[in-house]
């Protein structure tokens, strides 16, 4: 009797552990129907296990973003090009103007030459004080300076010279541009100026090695034409009638709308009339 109470005892402790092991665990129930009457009382937990949202939304965002800035970047890149493009050309533009009219001015001057006007001035005589100077102080004073005057300015200077007559200290200057510039921009006009300026001092084997200098050196340059025609002119006076002819024709035939061609075309009809 005492055995049957036992045992009937210890299976009553099972049948609660059971039970309460059931109650602690949560059932998954989306569509199951309601529990019959009379069945457990303990509540169905209706769970759906999700993932979080809120972090995908929150990296969408920030590559939304990203994206905008790096698009904006973008803009901004293209517009900084052009603004350094149209800088860039703005320059351009001043240096090819700038280049011009200072070519422009040596096309007018070389036409008066050619006209006779510098060739008609009286020759500069040197005086006892000059004569007895260095070369060097014939020199222009800017281009005494050296290394503080570009290229550019002492070719300026020595063109300066020439138009106030100043043809020593002209010859000085195109010399020194010559020897210390001889990559620069103006190399060839300062070539040709070296034999206009010793053609209007009636040193015409001078003016000869400098206009064939020119020619031979510089055989794409915007004085070929000027240069061609002078030769002519100084075999002329040199007496050498033939090779002036030869080059006067030359300038007639190679640069036939130029200034110097029609000039040439004038100075052969005197020489054949």
């Amino acid at each position: 009797m005492v055995a049957r109470s036992a045992l009937l005892g210890l299976a009553l402790s099972a049948l609660a552990v059971n039970a309460v092991a059931a109650s602690s665990i949560p059932v998954v129930n989306a569509g199951a129907e309601a529990p019959a009457a009379g069945s457990a009382t303990q509540p169905v937990v209706n769970t759906v296990t999700t993932t979080p949202v809120q972090p995908v939304q929150t990296q969408g965002g920030e590559a939304a973003l990203l994206l905008n800035q790096i698009d904006t970047l973008q803009r901004e890149i293209m517009e900084l090009r052009g603004v350094v493009e149209e800088q860039t050309n703005a320059i351009a533009r001043i240096q090819n103007e700038n280049r011009d009219r200072y070519l422009d001015l040596d096309r007018r001057i070389s036409q008066l030459v050619a006209g006779g006007a510098v060739a008609s001035l009286p020759q500069t005589q040197p005086t006892a004080d000059t004569a007895a100077q260095p070369a060097g102080n014939n020199v222009p004073a800017q281009a005494q300076t050296g290394a503080q005057v570009n290229g550019d300015t002492l070719y300026q200077d020595s063109f300066q010279l020439i138009r106030e007559r100043r043809f020593d200290e002209a010859l000085a200057g195109l010399q020194k541009y010559l020897t210390e510039y001889p990559e620069g921009t103006f190399v060839d006009n300062a070539q040709y100026w070296l034999g206009e300026v010793h053609l209007a001092q009636g040193k015409l084997k001078e003016a000869e090695a400098d206009f064939s200098t020119l020619i031979s050196k510089y055989p794409f340059s915007d004085k070929l034409a000027d240069a061609t025609y002078k030769l002519g002119q100084v075999y002329d006076r040199l007496g050498d009638r033939a090779k002036a002819k030869e080059y006067l024709q030359r300038a007639v035939k190679d640069f036939p709308n130029s200034s110097a061609a029609r000039l040439a075309d004038v100075y052969l009809s005197k020489l054949e009339g």
